[in-house]
């Protein structure tokens, strides 16, 4: 598996674990269906089966429990946490990664040396604290787990160190620091033919992009990655639906906006949901379309399901777009409302204000951003 999974061959992978969870379960070899099951966990997240890899990650720590194999356990819990963090469960994944992250370093690399399990929980962390607005601690921790990395052989753990660092700084929107990371980590995934790191590391740098104003950069790397079907798929969507907004190609955008609305609500996965209605409100307060109704629906239920989630940078940019909706409608006063209460909070987390601000009356000119 250790050489097959970065590579992404997991049509081969999912056939061998099968057979190995089979045969475990049959001779009651506890550790080994321990290490099938959890291995399950990963690749059913990687494929977006969220319930899958919940039901396999915590069979695979029910084991570690019983047989009291901490190594299994750490294991276990990295992949749940991922699976927790891709169905919006943020609070539930921080907690469960802070775990993994505590474990002895040397016990949790891969037999062929390319991945630390360590590692990678620190990086899935710092993606936590990003999406809760613990921008600042998630800095810090993605700086530092960057410098653990680095002098490491491993490029796999220095693709994910520059992932979730620059998705920090993104949701800061501190995008001049962010584009650096993500191409690095470009560089280093295609350099290394690492498949299932390819198209969320080409995502996050074409929305760098298109955030920076650099259009014409970022719409081919947003359509490349959005051929890919397996993690981190609504985002990509979501993306490259905001990138057709901002090139004037409307007609595409809406119904691609509208889709990864549908599919993050069936799959369960909340926090993308959260995301794509404030996409769905972006779309619709572009001035081809002008349907504010729509736009303040969206915008309103985005709001209540980030606090619901405790996603603050999304709370604020999803005030900030109702500022702009409500500034469209003559509703001044309420639109400014918003935007104080957007402002204070990127202030209060460690967004930049300005951009925050510039945002709302970018929307307000009947801009989409």
């Amino acid at each position: 598996r250790g050489a097959l999974l970065p590579l992404g061959e997991l049509a081969q992978i999912v056939e061998h674990l099968r057979a190995a969870e089979a045969l475990a379960d049959r001779l009651g070899d506890r550790r080994r269906l321990g290490r099938a099951a959890s291995s399950l966990s990963q690749y059913h997240w990687l494929m977006g089966n969220l319930d899958e890899a919940i039901f396999s990650g915590e069979r695979a720590a029910a084991v570690a429990r019983e047989i009291g194999d901490p190594r299994l356990a750490t294991i276990a819990n990295f992949y749940l946490g991922q699976a927790h963090h891709s169905l919006g469960r943020y609070r539930d994944a921080r907690r469960i990664l802070e775990v993994s992250v505590g474990a002895p370093e040397d016990s949790t690399r891969d037999r062929f040396g390319q991945s630390s399990i360590v590692a990678n929980s620190a990086a899935w962390l710092v993606l936590c604290l990003a999406e809760l607005g613990e921008l600042g601690d998630g800095a810090r921790r993605g700086e530092a787990l960057l410098r653990a990395v680095q002098a490491e052989n491993r490029p796999f753990d220095l693709i994910s160190a520059c992932y979730a660092l620059g998705h920090t700084h993104l949701l800061a929107r501190r995008i001049e620091r962010a584009i650096p990371l993500f191409e690095r980590s470009v560089a280093l995934v295609r350099e290394g033919d690492f498949r299932t790191w390819a198209a969320t590391a080409v995502a996050s740098l074409g929305y760098a992009y298109m955030l920076a104003g650099r259009l014409a950069d970022a719409l081919p790397l947003l359509e490349e990655a959005a051929s890919g079907r397996r993690s981190h798929f609504r985002l990509r969507l979501a993306y490259l639906s905001e990138a057709y907004l901002r090139a004037g190609r409307v007609d595409e955008a809406v119904p691609l906006a509208e889709r990864v609305l549908d599919l993050a609500r069936r799959r369960h996965e909340r926090g993308h949901e959260a995301w794509s209605l404030r996409l769905v409100g972006t779309v619709h307060s572009h001035p081809a379309l002008r349907d504010l109704d729509r736009a303040e629906s969206a915008y309103r239920a985005g709001l209540t399901l980030a606090t619901e989630l405790g996603m603050q940078p999304l709370v604020a940019l999803c005030h900030a777009g109702l500022a702009g909706v409500l500034r469209s409608r003559g509703e001044a006063k309420t639109a400014a409302s918003h935007v104080d209460r957007a402002v204070a909070l990127a202030a209060t987390i460690g967004m930049e204000v300005a951009a925050v601000a510039a945002e709302a009356e970018e929307l307000g000119d009947g801009h989409a951003g």
